[in-house]
């Protein structure tokens, strides 16, 4: 689909619609570490400009790990804002990551808002008991304030995690994974990206 691009900075990752039936997949190897921060920009990622969505927007996904390793590496993964913003120190887009977040040998995770230089904005800690199930996540532009939540397929209500006021358009959103100190590579599976209108609500 040409509304979408592959930020692939470092050899390695591979996506795929093959390997795991009705879903995106995204395989980082234990090779490398596929990071991004202040002054590195490693994490593949797959993006779309959110200039070409009408007004103010939601965009939802469904997002699991294909299997969990006790030698797995550090993982962050699933739903990334880019912007025009930059680090004046390095030159790399400012950044938003927001997702399943798993430290490296550990087997349950939590789920985490990150942003460049800013680790541990907003967590849920042990938001899932079965630990393997997929879980929705969501990021809401509102008047360029973004809101993350999630919620696990079968309810319908959003449980709210963060709110980042921001002054400046979003200039890209997508799917990420970041990868730091392992030796098993990390499988990410996304069965959905959808992005539709929402009314501004006034009080």
């Amino acid at each position: 689909n040409k509304a979408w691009k592959k930020h692939i900075a470092l050899a390695g990752p591979k996506f795929s619609l093959k390997t795991h039936p009705g879903c995106l997949a995204l395989t980082v190897p234990a090779t490398n570490t596929y990071d991004s921060w202040t002054t590195v920009d490693n994490a593949p990622a797959l993006l779309r400009s959110s200039k070409r969505f009408p007004g103010l927007w939601q965009a939802t996904t469904r997002v699991s790990l294909a299997a969990l390793n006790a030698n797995h590496a550090g993982i962050h993964t699933g739903m990334v804002l880019r912007f025009n913003k930059l680090h004046l120190a390095s030159g790399l887009p400012y950044q938003i990551w927001w997702g399943i977040y798993l430290p490296a040998g550990q087997t349950s995770y939590v789920l985490r808002v990150e942003a460049s230089g800013f680790n541990d904005l907003a967590e849920v800690a042990d938001p899932d008991p079965e630990q393997g199930k997929p879980v929705d996540l969501s990021i809401e532009d509102v008047s360029n304030n973004f809101a993350f939540a999630y919620r696990f397929p079968g309810q319908r209500k959003w449980t709210s995690v963060a709110y980042r006021p921001l002054v400046e358009s979003s200039a890209e959103v997508g799917l990420f994974t970041k990868s730091w100190a392992g030796t098993w590579a990390a499988t990410t599976l996304w069965d959905w990206f959808d992005v539709r209108r929402v009314q501004l609500q006034v009080h």
